[in-house]
């Protein structure tokens, strides 16, 4: 089954026009374009740029120097963006659809010119919102200084995201790129530059039946429930910008141990029990039974309604020191799934304990 998916951003996301690329990198000076920019693979200083071996400035000194004259960043930043065309509205629409039946990302050979200086940036699409707002995490090689095909870039990718690369589907225009991601464990669907492949996709996870996860809710003997399944990392060790890690607390705000020690490398303030705290959200579990949770949980999840520009990454709230088990815990999230809250991710044990 199909629980996340990961693409490619040039010749998938985007339109790879390499020659435009040459053509203009030669107008302003560099001679030797062609040798060094690929549509799958650059060479040279275009590779060390996005092996981040080097970073925006060294490109620019570098490339002066590799076409004999000075050449003004802004014209190097003008030639590097004219690489793509900007996404297409209809590709950018139906990735908001999808994010709401599975994990997204980006894994991406690519460079800090056009990431910090377009894709993050309101210019990345006519709606005005950056890259980052289509997908759960994005991954780029300039800041993982590894590239495909290369196998570390997928190695690291997986251990920060928590996936399971058995359960990830990956889109690349790339031949070697596909097979390196096979190579991984994922499944793998190779895209041509300049398709709409979204009927590719849709047949491919139609087949497989992964749009909805079927849980029986034995508890009360309902009939089958249909609900999507989003799943936080079991090992959280890093947030990307707009994922709130949620955790257990108490409601002295004492952050001592556990989830909520960890809470504090990302704004957890010592002294508040509840609510939002920088990219943080804390549920007071320590102050009586289950009972006396839900009021806290309800009131998360009222927050987690009105601020769908964050995700949520819930944690095991109350099953550490707390003393409760996941089937205690798991039940207060419920309206989370029948009402699909699409940017409340749910720790695996919980669904577990809900399927009975």
């Amino acid at each position: 089954m199909i629980r996340n998916i990961v693409f490619d951003m040039g010749g998938v996301l985007v339109d790879v026009r390499r020659d435009r690329a040459v053509c203009n990198f030669q107008e302003i000076g560099v001679d030797n374009a062609a040798e060094l920019i690929d549509s799958y693979h650059h060479k040279g200083i275009f590779l060390d740029i996005e092996s981040g071996a080097i970073d925006a400035d060294e490109f620019c000194r570098l490339l002066c120097l590799e076409a004999g004259k000075d050449i003004p960043r802004a014209n190097i930043e003008w030639a590097w963006k004219t690489i793509i065309d900007p996404p297409e509205a209809y590709k950018l629409d139906y990735l908001l659809n999808l994010r709401q039946h599975f994990r997204t990302f980006v894994l991406s050979n690519n460079n800090p010119i056009l990431i910090d200086g377009w894709a993050r940036t309101a210019d990345f699409s006519p709606a005005g919102r950056p890259i980052t707002d289509y997908f759960d995490r994005t991954y780029f090689s300039y800041e993982m200084h590894c590239v495909k095909p290369g196998q570390e870039i997928f190695r690291r990718m997986i251990a920060d995201s928590g996936i399971v690369p058995a359960e990830t589907l990956f889109l690349d225009d790339s031949e070697n790129n596909i097979a390196s991601g096979r190579e991984a464990g994922f499944q793998t669907l190779l895209i041509v530059n300049g398709e709409d492949w979204r009927a590719k996709l849709d047949g491919l996870l139609d087949g497989q039946n992964n749009y909805i996860c079927i849980i029986m809710n034995r508890l009360k003997g309902q009939k089958t429930k249909i609900m999507n399944k989003r799943t936080s990392p079991q090992w959280i060790t890093e947030l990307a910008e707009g994922e709130v890690f949620v955790f257990g607390s108490n409601l002295a705000g004492m952050h001592g141990g556990g989830a909520a020690r960890l809470a504090l490398k990302w704004g957890a303030v010592m002294g508040q029990g509840v609510g939002l705290q920088g990219q943080t959200y804390a549920i007071p579990t320590m102050q009586g039974g289950v009972e006396t949770i839900k009021p806290y949980v309800d009131e998360f999840l009222t927050f987690a309604r009105e601020h769908t520009e964050l995700t949520f990454l819930v944690t095991e709230i109350g099953c550490g020191i707390a003393g409760f088990t996941p089937a205690e815990i798991a039940p207060l999230f419920r309206s989370a799934i029948d009402e699909d809250i699409a940017n409340v991710l749910l720790p695996e044990s919980f669904y577990e304990a809900l399927a009975g």
